[in-house]
């Protein structure tokens, strides 16, 4: 029988310490004394938890299927165009920027096709703000999910830009199509087209995993970022060609990673376009790889609190 002085005493206590998780408690052995040593449980380490979540994330593949699929069905059933929408939304765009380029006679293709040269433009900044806008709504467009089954959170933006892959076999057809219809002769460039929309895939990936929990717990997110794509639309050379940015803001300019990903796919199949420069890819690349490291230091710091605000 233990005393009440005792248990006063020597009862579990658990103690938090501020800014992390870990505990410390005091265990009572049954018998003749009370143990006073005490167990500290170390606070989740960043690195750790990352790689537990992509081992959770790999042993639940059959899962993530599902949510790809999931995310394709949502974008185009209940839908009457379905994936058509795909077609006539870069169609009605190039089709309104020409128009309004032939009234002002403004030239900003540099030399190539117009139409294909605005076209891939538009196909390409539509593909990365589509995928983009969806793994950053990701979290809180699956909120009764997350409520009531457990998973690997960070399954659920990267089946949404896994979904996109769909499109991109879409894009790649549409866009070799449009070089048909304006008459424009194939090379051997186009085998990079796949590897550039690839890249522009993974962009939108880089930053949308560190937007998806932000958006979760703030909704100002979610209206910042269709700003803030419309914003970056005009600062990428979608409507018209990087030569005409002055030579000393090039570089500058060409911190943006769209800028060489959109250059890469109008050098893939316009043979009048120059090719992107090798320097300039590596800086993307490069800050690509930056911004996946700082979305999943935000995912991971912010994931805990997902489930809690949402």
């Amino acid at each position: 029988m233990i005393d009440t002085d005792l248990e006063n005493d020597v009862g579990s206590r658990l103690i938090m310490e501020a800014g992390s998780s870990s505990s410390v408690r005091t265990t009572i052995v049954p018998g003749n004394g009370v143990d006073r040593s005490v167990q500290v449980v170390a606070p989740p380490r960043l690195l750790r938890d990352l790689w537990r979540n992509l081992a959770l994330l790999l042993n639940s593949m059959p899962l993530f299927k599902v949510f790809v699929r999931r995310s394709i069905a949502l974008r185009h059933t209940q839908s009457f165009l379905g994936v058509v929408w795909l077609t006539i939304q870069p169609v009605a765009s190039t089709l309104t920027v020409l128009f309004m380029f032939n009234i002002i006679q403004v030239n900003t293709a540099d030399g190539a096709n117009k139409g294909l040269f605005l076209f891939s433009g538009i196909m390409v900044w539509q593909f990365f703000a589509r995928g983009l806008t969806d793994a950053t709504s990701s979290l809180h467009a699956h909120a009764g999910i997350l409520t009531k089954v457990y998973l690997p959170k960070l399954m659920l933006p990267l089946a949404s830009v896994a979904a996109a892959w769909f499109e991109t076999l879409i894009t790649i057809a549409l866009l070799i199509l449009a070089c048909f219809v304006f008459g424009i002769p194939l090379s051997p460039r186009v085998l990079w087209l796949p590897i550039f929309l690839t890249i522009v895939c993974l962009s939108s990936l880089c930053i949308g995993i560190g937007l998806a929990p932000l958006h979760a717990l703030y909704r100002d997110v979610g209206m910042m970022v269709p700003f803030a794509l419309q914003l970056a639309m005009f600062i990428s050379p979608v409507y018209y060609s990087t030569r005409f940015i002055p030579q000393k803001y090039q570089l500058l300019y060409h911190l943006n990673p769209m800028v060489t990903l959109i250059e890469g796919v109008r050098w893939s199949l316009l043979p009048e376009s120059p090719a992107p420069e090798l320097g300039y890819i590596i800086i993307n690349l490069v800050s690509i790889v930056l911004m996946f490291g700082v979305s999943l230091f935000i995912y991971q710091k912010l994931e805990s609190l997902v489930v809690d605000r949402i």
